[in-house]
């Protein structure tokens, strides 16, 4: 099986539209410093207080495709969990480089499996969004963060676009915004039980 996350980006539609798009994916995590035993061997006590112990880290996501030249409607993009996503615990990676990109069954086996293949320090996956606008030709920036605890395993994301009628003889496609954050389970089945996460706490900036 090959792995993705799939992201969503939506327009506001006609006379709103971006040109000249990009989407940019950012990884965050949190890593102990690795000089911390020299540090706490050399420095005294009463010189540690207000030294980071811990520090970030930033890894760039590769998204697919992290381009757009016009933006009216929706821009669906996705990031691979291959051998090469910094997402992925090495261990993991390894496995699924010698499959060739593919998952080996027991660690897809269960959204908990799946859950467990992931880097226990990641903080947060920032996406950027930038464009210029076809009304004002004024730049656009938008970011949004992610927790681990917002990505559902085994949903994807429900339809937005729809024809206006059926009688519409020009087949107008118009947009639901109020159904941009719903998903359904995935074809097939095997989602994650949503009743497990009721205990998580979501950030959304």
């Amino acid at each position: 099986k090959n792995m993705v996350i799939l992201y969503r980006q939506n327009a506001n539609g006609i006379g709103r539209e971006f040109l000249q798009c990009q989407i940019e994916a950012v990884v965050s995590f949190s890593e102990t410093r690795r000089d911390l035993p020299e540090l706490l061997r050399k420095m005294p006590k009463h010189e540690m207080r207000g030294e980071p112990l811990v520090r970030s880290r930033f890894r760039r996501i590769l998204v697919e495709p992290e381009s757009h030249p016009y933006f009216q409607k929706v821009w669906y993009f996705r990031h691979t969990l291959d051998q090469s996503s910094p997402l992925l615990q090495r261990s993991v990676r390894r496995e699924v480089a010698q499959l060739d990109g593919k998952w080996p069954t027991h660690r897809c086996s269960s959204p908990e499996d799946i859950r467990l293949a992931f880097r226990e320090n990641i903080l947060a996956i920032n996406i950027t969004f930038t464009g210029v606008s076809n009304l004002t030709a004024d730049s656009a920036f938008a970011t949004k963060k992610y927790k681990m605890q917002d990505i559902f395993f085994g949903w994807q994301f429900a339809p937005v676009a729809f024809y206006k009628s059926d009688e519409d003889e020009s087949r107008a496609v118009s947009v639901d915004h109020s159904l941009v954050h719903d998903i359904r389970p995935q074809f097939g089945g095997g989602e994650e039980p949503l009743g497990i996460r009721a205990g998580l706490n979501s950030v959304h900036e």
